[in-house]
């Protein structure tokens, strides 16, 4: 090829590439209720706990293991202080001392227009974790799962995170990720996150489900012929000039 040739080659390309975003677009899919703080336990609750959480659906067969905690106004000398990682004043409990042998969790289904897997998205589910101090209990186990939901109601996992959270504080637990591009028999299915913990008392909060955009293996490709085309351009205008220099 000319180098007037390639030089049109580029030019084109470079058009194109011109409309491909620079950086990537990302979004928070929303989730009812991600700190638990709703209803108000101090209001509704004794001791500042209540069972149940708005937006929650109580996991197992007694409603009365999972609910929320103000652990701001009744830490009730389990945390030690400040606790970090809490966004607002209560968290969300899965599992209760009254009942230790049946553990506990809560599961929603996320309902919103952005709730539908794409695609073009990797999904990231990230929060924190922790117990309460309880010296004649081991921390119990959790498990943290990011399902698909299809229309007819069947469920297929997609993460899944297990772990002990700290005693006494909150910390990260491990991110949920999920790249849409591998799952395209779920394209469109809503998104489920199911909280479970095997004893008492599993804390969670401040719950961030992020969707961060992935280029199209078009604009990849496209990418990639471009600087392919640079480097072509380059080289040619170089000989061109040790041609004229060795003339």
């Amino acid at each position: 090829m000319s180098m007037k040739g390639k030089t049109r080659v580029l030019l084109s390309v470079a058009a194109l590439c011109a409309s491909v975003p620079a950086g990537a677009t990302s979004f928070v899919v929303p989730i009812e209720n991600p700190s638990f703080e709703l209803p108000d336990a101090c209001q509704v609750g004794f001791g500042c706990i209540r069972s149940g959480a708005d937006g929650w659906q109580t996991a197992g067969s007694n409603p009365e293991t999972s609910g929320v905690w103000n652990i701001d106004a009744s830490p009730m000398g389990s945390w030690i202080p400040p606790v970090n990682g809490v966004d607002g004043k209560q968290v969300g409990y899965l599992g209760s001392h009254a009942f230790p042998s049946e553990g506990g969790g809560f599961a929603q289904t996320l309902q919103c227009d952005d709730c539908l897997l794409s695609p073009n998205f990797v999904y990231t589910l990230s929060g924190v974790v922790g117990a309460p101090m309880t010296p004649s209990l081991p921390a119990p186990t959790y498990t943290f799962s990011l399902y698909a939901v299809s229309s007819s109601g069947v469920s297929t996992l997609l993460a899944r995170t297990m772990g002990t959270g700290p005693q006494g504080t909150l910390e990260p637990f491990h991110p949920l990720s999920v790249d849409g591009s591998t799952k395209s028999a779920l394209v469109g299915q809503r998104f489920m996150i199911a909280l479970l913990s095997d004893g008492p008392q599993t804390v969670v909060d401040n719950l961030v489900l992020q969707a961060t955009s992935v280029p199209e293996p078009a604009s990849v490709a496209l990418l990639a012929l471009g600087a392919a085309l640079l480097t072509l351009k380059v080289r040619g205008r170089h000989g061109f000039q040790r041609v004229r220099g060795d003339a």
